[in-house]
């Protein structure tokens, strides 16, 4: 099996288990926060959902990678999305399909409700070497641009959702959460996936992740619809 079907495989092993963030140039550490809602109650087997759909999924990349490309940063498209999976269901029932789409040194992941066309779960991935040399940047600049478009951020956001993907990535724990939304990090030998799912912070506790929370009062606009964010 060549590399990128492995991180293919890495990925969608993970899907249901992942399922059951400054301006550029300034400081990351400043914590930023969702622009609107960005999660919903479900009847998937995960009891939460992205808001957006899966077309607006890749409505939102195309202005991500133009937007970003107008500064410099460089996030090459290399294919379009493709089925990986159709005719699945989960143990609610519940109807998805997985697709993944090739881009350079990366594949993005989507797992979508089939009645609803919206996302439980998207993840970046690629090969262990490209997280060694100089594409490491890149990669973790498409992954946070990723997370910015599923979880209601801007692309002068991506700074702070690079730090907290880095830290996804070399923390001791599998998973970290931060308003709303939990990355999830899988790994062997030659490959890495980082999942992004809705969640709240009950639910991230629950799972031991690591929790990245400001004392501050969280916005209502970020609040999960249906829920409460605690």
């Amino acid at each position: 099996m060549n590399k990128p079907l492995k991180i293919i495989a890495a990925i969608f092993a993970l899907l249901f288990i992942a399922a059951v963030f400054t301006s550029c140039g300034e400081d990351p550490s400043v914590l930023h926060y969702p622009s609107r809602v960005t999660a919903e109650e479900a009847e998937n087997s995960a009891g939460m959902r992205f808001v957006i759909s899966f077309g607006e999924l890749d409505e939102l990349m195309e202005d991500m990678i133009i937007r970003l490309g107008r500064k410099g940063i460089e996030l090459t498209e290399d294919g379009e999305w493709k089925i990986l999976t159709e005719g699945l269901v989960d143990d609610n029932g519940v109807g998805y399909t997985s697709y993944v789409k090739q881009m350079k040194d990366a594949v993005l992941t989507a797992a979508v409700e089939d009645e609803s066309g919206k996302l439980i779960n998207v993840g970046c991935g690629c090969s262990s070497d490209v997280l060694r040399d100089d594409r490491k940047d890149r990669f973790v600049t498409l992954t946070a641009a990723l997370a910015a478009c599923v979880g209601g951020y801007e692309w002068n956001d991506v700074d702070f959702l690079k730090k907290m993907t880095n830290d996804c990535l070399t923390e001791k724990k599998s998973s970290l959460y931060y308003v709303g939304m939990l990355f999830t990090r899988s790994e062997d030998e030659e490959s890495t996936v980082v999942i992004f799912s809705p969640s709240n912070l009950s639910a991230a506790r629950r799972k031991g992740a690591a929790i990245y929370e400001s004392k501050e009062v969280i916005p209502d606009t970020i609040l999960v619809t249906g829920t409460e964010h605690r």
